[in-house]
């Protein structure tokens, strides 16, 4: 006898359902780094005191991406705005991961490469407001972009002169940007 899940896995198709997987991966592994980025910019210009980042977990993705340009912005100054740029699109790039996270998501066929999202919030017409539909190669392109918008604002910092993360040696941390 065949479970909900796998009959719900007969919605969209394994290709659908990768891409989304990898969407929410790459976002996962975007929120750690926001934290560390951070925990850059609130020790420069001294070390990175790698504790500090128990402080830093559970916040937000809004409010650490906040955090990073008020850092940002007090550390480097003028040379700041790129990095303010880049985190815009950082939050921009997390709509779509929040969007296929936290809206109702439906299919209109069996093994679709498409997901309809569905809100379930009004808007301030008090309307819902009409669905959204993306296929797999364009949540795919999400979590490309968001993978190199993360690669940016490391590379910003470090061309800003704040100190690189460690990362031992053999972590995936940061997907080698």
């Amino acid at each position: 006898m065949e479970d909900n899940l796998s009959k719900l896995e007969r919605y969209f198709s394994d290709k659908l359902l990768r891409s989304i997987g990898l969407l929410l991966v790459t976002a996962s592994a975007c929120e750690h780094t926001l934290a560390l980025q951070m925990a850059r910019l609130m020790a420069h210009p001294l070390e990175i005191d790698t504790t500090s980042l128990v402080a830093l977990s559970g916040t937000e993705t809004r409010v650490r991406i906040q955090q990073i340009q008020v850092l940002a912005h007090l550390k480097l100054g003028q040379n700041a705005e790129p990095v303010l740029d880049v985190c815009d699109k950082i939050r921009h790039s997390f709509d779509h991961r929040n969007e296929l996270a936290h809206y109702l998501v439906a299919s209109e066929t069996i093994a679709s490469d498409k997901v309809a999202l569905k809100h379930t919030k009004l808007n301030a017409k008090h309307e819902l407001p009409p669905p959204k539909t993306y296929t797999t190669d364009q949540i795919r392109e999400f979590a490309r972009v968001l993978h190199e918008q993360m690669g940016e604002l490391d590379r910003l910092l470090t061309s800003r002169g704040i100190r690189k993360i460690p990362v031992p040696p053999g972590s995936i941390l940061l997907a080698r940007y």
